[in-house]
């Protein structure tokens, strides 16, 4: 598209936004949205990963891939001394590291 061209387009949308400023914000309101929304799937996925990668060292290290009776306890016992870890690092339960 020449520049000419670019110009022009720019000057039309301006106007078409100019007269109905309610097409602007629903358009920037879809955006935010939708970055949003990308935000949740990317945030659900990384989640359910770093889950899984747990349960595997937990598989690896601990339970040396058998299945132990005392699991349920390895289990509390690691969940309090990341409760403690997290505080220590944090100064609060909430998790949020940044």
């Amino acid at each position: 598209m020449s520049d000419a061209k670019k110009i022009q387009k720019t000057k039309i949308d301006a106007t078409i936004y100019h007269n109905n400023p309610d097409l602007l914000i629903k358009e920037i309101s879809t955006l935010i949205d939708e970055a949003k929304n990308h935000v949740a799937r990317e945030y659900n996925s990384t989640q359910a990963l770093l889950c899984w990668l747990i349960g595997k060292r937990i598989d690896e290290e601990v339970l040396k891939s058998e299945r132990a009776e005392y699991g349920e306890t390895i289990v509390a016992s690691l969940s309090t001394h990341l409760t403690h870890s997290l505080i220590l690092r944090t100064g609060s339960l909430t998790g949020h590291v940044f």
